[in-house]
């Protein structure tokens, strides 16, 4: 079972960093709208659920998620809270200096919401400056093209070979949601859930350069 470090004891960390590799995993989500089918949580539950089995494998430290991403793009559907980037990259940046001042010797940011990449790209640059400690930043949807039953195994009722090959499905697809579902299935509508219309991200997945845009 994973450590959570909200779940911990400062005198367990203390003996953890001790003992253990010193490695400390943020999920940054999102609040965001995801269809009429997906809860607005689906970003950090699914960031959540894959740092907890990600810490299981390396002995690593699941921090409290990050509940709230650069969301600017969902902002007209109801219940979207979002940061700007800035002020995300500012509060991930600080979360892993205390990690780093504590006597973590890698941070690992997992996302769960392409908007957040970039922000925390930036805070990972940022935390690492002084070379005290390993700072990465990551989404899971760039590790699990083919590969994600490895880290998740059986999820209930399964996912599509089809989807498991593409990887990502796009934003409220069946893989996001399915590995949120695993972490907390409320707020889930599978009844309501149709299958997505993958053109556009096809297209943008063929582009040379990182597209940027707001709706």
């Amino acid at each position: 079972m994973a450590l959570q470090l909200d779940r911990m004891t400062f005198d367990e960390v203390k003996e953890y960093l001790r003992r253990g590799p010193g490695i400390a995993i943020l999920p940054a989500g999102a609040t965001e709208q995801h269809g009429v089918h997906g809860a607005l949580g689906t970003d950090t539950f699914a960031a959540t659920c894959i740092a907890l089995k990600v810490a299981e494998r390396v002995n690593g430290v699941v921090l409290p998620a990050l509940a709230y991403g650069n969301s600017t793009g969902h902002r007209h559907w109801p219940g979207t809270i979002g940061l700007s980037p800035s002020l995300l990259a500012s509060l991930a940046r600080t979360v892993c200096e205390a990690c780093i001042e504590h006597g973590f010797s890698v941070v690992l940011m997992i996302s769960g919401h392409r908007g957040n990449d970039p922000a925390l790209d930036v805070a990972a640059t940022e935390a690492r400056r002084d070379r005290r400690a390993h700072v990465l930043s990551m989404s899971y949807q760039d590790a699990n093209k083919g590969r994600i039953h490895e880290i998740v195994g059986n999820l209930r009722g399964g996912l599509p070979a089809e989807d498991i090959r593409y990887g990502s499905d796009g934003h409220g697809g069946a893989v996001e949601s399915s590995i949120a579902m695993v972490y907390d299935a409320a707020g889930f509508r599978p009844e309501k859930f149709a299958k997505p219309d993958r053109r556009l991200a096809d297209a943008r997945r063929e582009l040379k350069a990182a597209s940027r845009y707001d709706h």
